[in-house]
């Protein structure tokens, strides 16, 4: 029965020890955070911002829209209301917001933006009315043109081609919506320009 007690009290001891070990890096850590200028202002926008990042979780949790020009409205909003923020990443860290910042579906949200604005341009590049187009004199230099810009948009339409089950499921699993129509067009405009 002593050997036990002996386990006992080394348990004990180790337990302490780690207690207050973990103690120490926490002082450790306030100190270093209280000297911070850059810490103390995260810690002051917590605190001044607080109310409007809640409300934004809220709205981006809640958001429901069916086109992609809605939620880039959206997203505009969002965007100028986060701008305000020093590090929108490190402020939205803090205890208040983290299990409840909507973060996987605003980053869905800003994917689906950017690939709408990627594809309507790579789509607007190959318009020969466009100003990515400048008028050839002759025929044969326009031809080389239009193999140019296919020789462009042909890797970025492959690559958008190749991810796009995979980013249909990120947008799936946080509900946004996304046409891709636009990446077809995209495609047969490209097909349609080279053999015109």
């Amino acid at each position: 029965s002593g050997d036990g007690e002996g386990e006992d009290d080394g348990d004990k001891s180790a337990a302490a020890a780690g207690k207050r070990l973990i103690m120490g890096a926490a002082a450790v850590k306030d100190e270093l955070e209280s000297r911070s200028g850059y810490v103390r202002q995260i810690n002051t926008e917590r605190d001044k911002f607080g109310p409007m990042i809640l409300d934004l979780a809220r709205q981006i949790a809640d958001f429901k829209a069916s086109r992609i020009e809605h939620i880039q409205a959206f997203l505009a909003e969002v965007e100028r209301r986060l701008a305000k923020l020093t590090d929108e990443r490190m402020v939205l860290k803090g205890e208040r917001f983290a299990a409840l910042w909507p973060e996987r579906r605003l980053d869905a949200m800003r994917e689906a933006a950017a690939l709408d604005r990627e594809l309507r341009a790579l789509l607007q590049s190959m318009d020969p009315e466009g100003p990515a187009w400048t008028p050839k004199s002759n025929v044969k230099d326009e031809l080389l043109q239009v193999v140019e810009k296919f020789d462009v948009v042909r890797p970025q339409v492959d690559a958008r081609t190749r991810s796009k089950d995979e980013v249909q499921r990120r947008l799936d699993a946080e509900k946004v919506p996304f046409d891709w129509s636009l990446l077809d067009k995209v495609r047969f405009h490209c097909v349609g320009r080279v053999w015109a």
